[in-house]
């Protein structure tokens, strides 16, 4: 009686803990990029990354973000592409996007919830900013040094461009460092759980099917 109970409080415990696994990747801070140019031409300025094996759910990602010395700031929108690492162009439609915003002043972190973007398990994608700046002044993402394997820091610059600029056709540069980003994933849709789960949850069911037929007995 008293064992299987303890099978139905660790199965209470461990399963929640399955459901709410996590895991994030990024790279720290190492210095600044300078995000938005002269003359209001749109850049796109972001991180490629492989979206980890198990939890493939993009739930949220970060960069750092903050107004240059001279107080000016940038207007930006954040995307979520597919990215082909050879040719280093985006492919398909743009998966994630924001409406412009407007950062200046002191960096601070900027994130974006995705609401749970559902990504090819070893995939590889870029999450990127295209900044516009009206005037010669522009904002500056801070930059990593080569702290993280699975991508690199890539960008592309348009030509009389604006924010809602379209960089489907422009082929990216990638740089041999990072930007300082982070991202949090979940499990995706397709994980199944591993055999010993199965059997975890079996033997708490079997335990509360046990303790139903005695209370029912008794």
């Amino acid at each position: 009686m008293h064992s299987r109970l303890r099978r139905i409080a660790a199965l209470s415990l461990i399963v929640p803990a399955i459901a709410a696994a996590q895991t994030t990747i990024g790279a720290p801070a190492s210095g600044n990029i300078l995000s938005s140019t002269q003359g209001g031409n749109a850049v796109a300025r972001g991180q490629s990354f492989t979206v980890p094996e198990t939890d493939s759910r993009l739930e949220s990602f970060a960069f750092w973000v903050g107004g240059t010395p001279f107080g000016g700031g940038a207007s930006f929108r954040a995307y979520v592409h597919a990215f082909d690492a050879t040719t280093r162009r985006l492919v398909g439609p743009a998966l994630f996007s924001t409406e412009p915003q407007v950062q200046s002043g002191f960096k601070r972190r900027v994130a974006f919830e995705t609401g749970g973007l559902e990504l090819t398990p070893g995939g590889m994608f870029v999450a990127f900013l295209v900044t516009s700046s009206p005037m010669d002044f522009g904002s500056d993402i801070s930059r990593s040094t080569n702290a993280y394997s699975g991508g690199t820091y890539v960008s592309a610059f348009l030509v009389g461009g604006d924010v809602n600029a379209s960089f489907a056709n422009e082929r990216f540069r990638a740089e041999d460092f990072d930007l300082q980003f982070e991202m949090t994933f979940s499990a995706g849709s397709h994980v199944v759980p591993e055999p010993s789960t199965y059997a975890l949850m079996a033997t708490g069911l079997a335990g509360l099917a046990g303790v139903a037929r005695r209370r029912r007995r008794a």
